[in-house]
């Protein structure tokens, strides 16, 4: 298993909230199976996780989390800090971040052959094309008024 298949696995689990809890594995799962790595994704100062929404992995083994902050579901105004976090894949550190005061509902994520993170808002029923640096490069769909 790659270093960034072992960073994807963990920061899905630790996204999932079973970080803390032991991993059963199949009886037909073969080595070398996947570790939980505790801690592994580390918020930036005065930033907190929320509820991870979509979990992507680029060519330069950065790991994309799009996820709601301090928000929960169905809200009517923007989310004002930083939506999507760019971390290390081997270390767990948050390189980079944006998406403050973009989004309402934010719901999947995907990173393409480009390396351009795409994500979508359910609040807002947009789709969004982003660098791989946090640049927008489009938006699909008018949004709610």
């Amino acid at each position: 298993m790659t270093c960034m298949q072992r960073a994807l696995v963990a920061a899905a689990l630790a996204l999932a909230g079973c970080a803390d809890e032991p991993v059963e594995r199949s009886p037909r799962a073969t080595e070398p199976g996947y570790e939980v790595v505790p801690g592994w994704l580390k918020a930036p100062a005065g930033q907190t996780l929320g509820e991870a929404v979509g979990v992507g992995v680029d060519s330069h083994n950065h790991v994309f989390v799009f996820h709601r902050a301090d928000r929960g579901w169905g809200n009517e105004t923007p989310i004002e800090k930083p939506t999507i976090w760019m971390a290390d894949a081997d270390s767990g550190e948050v390189l980079d971040s944006w998406g403050e005061g973009r989004f309402l509902v934010p719901h999947g994520l995907a990173v393409d052959k480009n390396d351009h993170v795409w994500v979508t808002d359910v609040g807002l029923d947009q789709v969004f094309e982003f660098s791989h640096d946090g640049e927008l490069l489009q938006t699909i769909g008018r949004g709610r008024p």
